[in-house]
């Protein structure tokens, strides 16, 4: 009986054994064949780029300095961050010296109406009291000196009318924009700068790249202080070094001096939602005639009506859905389903998801 069990159970051991040296040889085969294909590979190349660094500026800014030879700041009519229109009254000089002017002729014009009365008076009173024949030469005189006192009176006026002019002078916003006020005393800084409210990029390029950009060339714009990318496009391209400042900057980002020359390469924005003037960003330009990606027709499988292609994912062909222009050229336009530098299978022959790519 003891013999019976020991048989049954060395039977059991042979079918298992049996059983785990065919599983394991299923696999390895499977394996064998996911590995045993050679996978020929096709990237996507990366378009070919130009980075343009920046700094958001407005479109116009227009300074305002103080003039003294137009009098002291009487009254300020904005305030700061106020925005403005052209036209609108910044601030007014009072001229003191043509206040006193004009005080000085006032006071003339009275002197000289209390002296017109007082002849006005005599000639009156002359009038009715002597006979008409004796008082004919004195009333002529009297109207003489009052005609006299009239004239100075009329030219005190034509002046005072004049100095009016001057004695008040409204200075107002030559264009559109925000007020930025200063405190400063010194003469020599603008009491009040008014900036656009609509910003650009300005940037530079360096000699190698000025010919490649051109107006109205796509980009794509990081703004480093909020990490965010927006859109817009090539505003102008310079044709002259940039100026001594903007290439010094342009060489201090490059750490030390540069013998290349560089060049403005101003940048409009298509959205001006949270760009504030002074930060910095960094602009890609794709140039023109790289903008599509490429890929062999061969790479290409139909199935159900949809087309794919093997994408190497993780080292391993995975099913990549894409849409592409019809063409009759060995290669075609990507349309979606894939970007610049991602791997497929250059051929579908044999291919399926999972194979090893070495």
């Amino acid at each position: 009986m003891k013999k019976k069990h020991i048989i049954f159970i060395s039977i059991i051991g042979v079918i298992i054994v049996a059983g785990i040296i065919g599983y394991a040889a299923k696999n390895n085969k499977g394996s064998a064949g996911n590995k045993g294909k050679a996978v020929e590979v096709y990237t996507i190349p990366a378009k070919d780029k130009i980075f343009v660094n920046g700094i958001v500026v407005p479109e116009k800014t227009e300074n305002i300095f103080r003039d003294e030879t137009k009098g002291t700041i009487d009254k300020v009519s904005v305030t700061n961050g106020q925005v403005v229109k052209k036209g609108d009254s910044l601030f007014t000089y009072k001229n003191d010296s043509v206040t006193d002017q004009i005080d000085k002729e006032n006071q003339s014009i009275t002197n000289n109406d209390n002296q017109k009365k007082k002849l006005v008076d005599k000639k009156a009173k002359q009038k009715g009291e002597t006979p008409v024949a004796a008082t004919e030469a004195k009333l002529d005189g009297y109207q003489e000196q009052i005609d006299t006192v009239q004239t100075l009176i009329d030219t005190s006026k034509d002046v005072v009318e004049k100095l009016r002019d001057k004695e008040y002078t409204s200075i107002k916003a030559p264009i559109d924009g925000k007020v930025i006020l200063s405190d400063s005393k010194d003469m020599t800084k603008p009491y009040i700068v008014i900036e656009s409210t609509t910003v650009y990029v300005k940037g530079n390029i360096n000699e190698k790249d000025q010919t490649k950009i051109k107006e109205n060339q796509k980009v794509d714009i990081l703004i480093f202080a909020i990490n965010k990318t927006i859109t817009g496009k090539i505003k102008s391209v310079g044709n002259s070094p940039a100026t001594p400042d903007v290439m010094a900057g342009a060489q201090g980002s490059t750490g030390g001096a540069s013998a290349v020359s560089y060049y403005d390469a101003n940048i409009a924005l298509d959205s001006q939602e949270n760009v504030v003037n002074g930060f910095h960003v960094q602009a890609t330009v794709k140039l023109e005639g790289e903008g599509e990606m490429r890929i062999p027709k061969s790479a290409i499988l139909e199935e159900d009506g949809k087309q794919y292609v093997f994408k190497v994912v993780d080292k391993k062909l995975k099913k990549q859905i894409i849409t592409y222009k019809k063409a009759t050229t060995p290669e075609v336009v990507v349309l979606t389903g894939l970007n610049e530098n991602d791997s497929i299978a250059k051929s579908t022959k044999d291919m399926k998801e999972g194979i090893s790519v070495e």
